[in-house]
């Protein structure tokens, strides 16, 4: 494989990087943008692919966490290590993750809510608020995936494809849905969930 196909490809496959991607001149380059304009502390080994839009308040980048071209980072972010945000992902407002968080493609994580109680001022002109999102170890969160402020995602959940995540969800669920509801649990339930006498 030529090197300009390698480096097309890497963009949108970013965990196929190597050591030499990460110390190459482009990337540090990256790297020191992100801590320039953002006020970013990464750790080692973290990989920005070329293409990644990342405009934060604050950002948090834990080791060897990897962030794809077309993401959309805004806030004030915190990414725990091994972490990785795919294609076309936006996370924007108040949002923290654990670590070895899996984000798809099309996923979209709002810390933030716009006003709209006042009905006699235009929504555009009322205050945002914010409540943030927490998302705890160990994560993955399907493609086209929506969580909205205020959301606690516990340790070890997956996220179907296309649900829409509000409120506090337990430890090891597999949630689905509009809006998103606990299908099961995985590994043994009676370890998590013992049957009430």
């Amino acid at each position: 494989m030529a090197e300009q196909d390698r480096l097309a490809r890497l963009k949108y496959l970013p965990w196929e990087h190597t050591a030499q991607d990460i110390q190459s001149h482009a990337h540090q380059q990256r790297l020191t943008a992100c801590r320039e304009l953002s006020g970013a502390v990464i750790e080692e080994d973290v990989y920005i692919a070329e293409g990644a839009n990342i405009h934060t308040e604050r950002l948090f980048l834990g080791a060897r966490t990897i962030i794809s071209a077309d993401t959309l980072l805004r806030g004030d972010l915190h990414l725990g290590s091994d972490c990785s945000v795919n294609p076309f992902a936006c996370l924007s407002g108040k949002v923290v993750c654990g670590d070895g968080v899996r984000i798809a493609s099309g996923v979209n994580i709002v810390g933030f809510n716009h006003g709209f109680a006042d009905s006699e001022t235009p929504m555009y002109k009322l205050p945002s608020q914010t409540k943030g999102i927490h998302i705890g170890n160990d994560v993955w969160v399907g493609a086209n995936a929506v969580i909205l402020d205020g959301a606690h995602i516990g340790n070890g959940v997956v996220v179907a494809a296309g649900s829409v995540v509000r409120g506090t969800i337990p430890d090891f669920a597999i949630i689905g849905g509009v809006p998103a509801k606990v299908i099961k649990f995985r590994g043994p339930a009676v370890t998590r969930h013992p049957r009430r006498e």
